[in-house]
Formats: structure tokens, C-alpha cells, sequence
């Protein structure tokens, strides 16, 4: 049992009042981003955590992030500002250009705003969440849907272990939990598909990331610790993805137009590394 009273943090942000909160023992279905935060913060808060993945080890999605300055005051506060500001780059400018690289408009971040590759931020995010003591990770084990009991949730397939006084779904735009909810329900398409890479090297962005406006298709550039995270996005027909063994040549013909150092940078990514997805939500 807990007690906490209304009150204003050292940092200045205030926390809610609440009191005689008890623990609680939380599921959470999914191990990306949102469903590790949602771990730390639950662990930190002295509730006990199990964390379900589908995968059977926990890989990096995408390719990189840029972390704004809501996410980065959250962050600090659970204990990761000085790794965020080590292990990622922070970012002093945001810029959009035209094609041709003639600059349209220019923002300074007004907090702290850094790029960083996915899979430190997970690795950052797992270590903290697990040193809580609180949170225990299980893979190899997605969560398929979940009867609401009395006083309490059953998770399956964990009928035998599976039952806890919370679950939250973190399971994707997918999610098994949210299908459980309100059955099936059909995602809205952007009408454009998105490819993402990393470029390890420099290549003069120092701390500008960069988005780059053409017809019917945009390139963006994000400095990280090392190198640049970028993504390019062009119109096109879901479902119809551009075969994987020509998605290099695919990217350099469709953006040779825009200034360097989008080709350098599309050039210098190995092309089974890139990902692609037809970009959707709900």
C-alpha cells in the first residue's frame, strides 16, 4: 500500500494526488516503445509489471526516432536524460527544403529534442524497466485476448498464470487486445508507403534534421549518434510493395532530383537493411 499527496516535483512537474493506491499487478501486451515505457513508468510506480512479446527476442522496428520534448522531459524524469544525451544527438534545428534544397522554413526545438536509433532506445528503455525489480519480460508469448473477470483480468492463452488486476495493450496497430474490445475493424490508409534507413557516416547535418518536399514524394534527415536515420515516403496503391531486391535502385531513381545529401545518403545505406510499409492508422 502506497499514500502520495498532491505536490509539485523537485524537476517542477506535479504529480497527481491519489491516495492508499495499492499495487497492482499489471499485463501488458507488447515490448515496443510504448509497451517498455508503459513498463517503466508502472515499475517505477511500484506496481507489478509482466510484459508479454510476441517475438521470441527483442529486435529494433523501424530504424530510427526523433524524440520531442514531451517525450525527452518524460524520459529524464524516469532516469534517461544523460544516456539520451550520450547515446543519442540532439537536435538544434528542424528544417523543411524543397527538392532542390532551397529552405522553406527553419524551427529551433523549444526543449530538448534528440534522433536516436531504435534499438538503443529500447535497450535503454528494457535495462531501465527491468532494474526496477518490478518488471518481469516473457518472449515468445503474444497476448490473444482476455476475459474480463470480477475484480480482475484473465489474459490468454495464460489462463494458469494470467490473471491480473490491469492489462494494457501496447500490441500495435494490429492489436489482438483492441480486436478483443471491438472486434475487427479495417485500418484507414495514407495512400502512400514509407521507406526507412540508417546511413552510418557523416554527412554535414551536424545537429539540423532536414525534410525535403517534392511532388508526390518527401525524404527526411535525422542526425543520430553516428550517422543519419532517414525515411523516404512516396504516393502509391497499398498493398503493392516495390520488390525487395530493387528497393535501392527504386529510391535512388525516384529521389535523383533532390539535393545532396539525400543521394549520398540513400547510396550509402545497404538495401537489405531497409524497411518498408504502407503507412496507415486507425
Amino acid at each position: 500500500m502506497r499514500i502520495a499527496a498532491q505536490g509539485t516535483r523537485t524537476d517542477g512537474l506535479r504529480f497527481s494526488s491519489y491516495a492508499e493506491a495499492m499495487t497492482l499487478s499489471i499485463a501488458i501486451g507488447g515490448a515496443g516503445i510504448g509497451g517498455l515505457c508503459a513498463a517503466l513508468a508502472l515499475g517505477q510506480g511500484g506496481h507489478e509489471v509482466t510484459l508479454f512479446e510476441r517475438a521470441p527476442q527483442l529486435v529494433a522496428a523501424g530504424a530510427g526516432i526523433v524524440l520531442a520534448q514531451n517525450a525527452t522531459a518524460h524520459l529524464s524524469v524516469w532516469g534517461l536524460g544523460a544516456e539520451l544525451a550520450r547515446r543519442g544527438a540532439e537536435l538544434s534545428a528542424l528544417e523543411i527544403r524543397d527538392a532542390g534544397g532551397r529552405a522553406l522554413s527553419r524551427v529551433s526545438p523549444p526543449g530538448q529534442t534528440v534522433g536516436i536509433f531504435r534499438g538503443v532506445l529500447q535497450e535503454l528503455l528494457l535495462s531501465a524497466a527491468l532494474a526496477t525489480g518490478r518488471v518481469r519480460l516473457v518472449l515468445g508469448s503474444a497476448v490473444e485476448g482476455f476475459e474480463q473477470r470480477s475484480g480482475s483480468v484473465v489474459v490468454e492463452p495464460h489462463r494458469n498464470t494470467g490473471h491480473f488486476d490491469l492489462l494494457v495493450g501496447a500490441d500495435g496497430i494490429g492489436s489482438a487486445v483492441r480486436r478483443a474490445l471491438w472486434g475487427e475493424e479495417a485500418l484507414r490508409m495514407a495512400g502512400y508507403r514509407c521507406f526507412r534507413g540508417i546511413a552510418w557516416g557523416d554527412y554535414g547535418l551536424t545537429a539540423q534534421a532536414r525534410e525535403s518536399w517534392g511532388v508526390g514524394r518527401r525524404l527526411g534527415l535525422v542526425p543520430i549518434s553516428g550517422g543519419v536515420y532517414w525515411f523516404a515516403v512516396e504516393n502509391a496503391t497499398p498493398g503493392e510493395p516495390v520488390p525487395a531486391a530493387d528497393v535501392g535502385e527504386h529510391l535512388r531513381a525516384r529521389f535523383s532530383g533532390f539535393a545532396d545529401p539525400a543521394r549520398r545518403v540513400l547510396e550509402a545505406t545497404e538495401p537489405a537493411s531497409i524497411v518498408q510499409h504502407d503507412l496507415a492508422d486507425r
